[in-house]
């Protein structure tokens, strides 16, 4: 069933230019946060929350840009990108630093998923449709 709604709807390639994007505008907002935060006398907690912010604004991104190649389904390849992009960062985490699964697991998945969701759902609806 899943194998045949990826090639029904051709996810692949909107998925893997989606999870690029996620993780090119994470980077980029992750540098401005860092950069921010060198400023700023932050502590440990703000800085997760930074890091969440600035890669959910990237998976967002990658929804956005997802939706707009599909041109359908956003809902569907916004929730794709988000759990992908999760399972990556929670396998590149897990494996500099064998960091346990926790709660902040959890509020990661559910953010990741909600952000890209969000950037598919607004990239399907701002795609213009020919006529034809």
């Amino acid at each position: 069933m899943f194998s045949k709604n990826f090639s029904k709807y051709n996810l692949l390639k909107p998925l893997i230019v989606g999870l690029i994007v996620s993780v090119v505008f994470s980077l980029i907002f992750m540098l401005v946060f860092a950069l921010a935060a060198t400023s700023l006398d932050v502590n440990e907690n703000t800085i997760l929350i930074f890091s969440i912010i600035s890669m959910s604004l990237g998976v967002f991104t990658g929804g956005l840009a997802s939706a707009k190649i599909l041109k359908q389904k956003g809902f569907l390849v916004g929730a794709i990108n988000g759990v992908v992009f999760f399972f990556l960062i929670t396998f590149i985490s897990f494996a500099v630093s064998q960091a346990p699964v926790s709660a902040v697991s959890l509020i990661k998945l559910i953010t990741f998923v909600l952000s890209s969701v969000l950037g598919g759902i607004i990239g399907v609806n701002t795609t213009k449709k020919r006529k034809i």
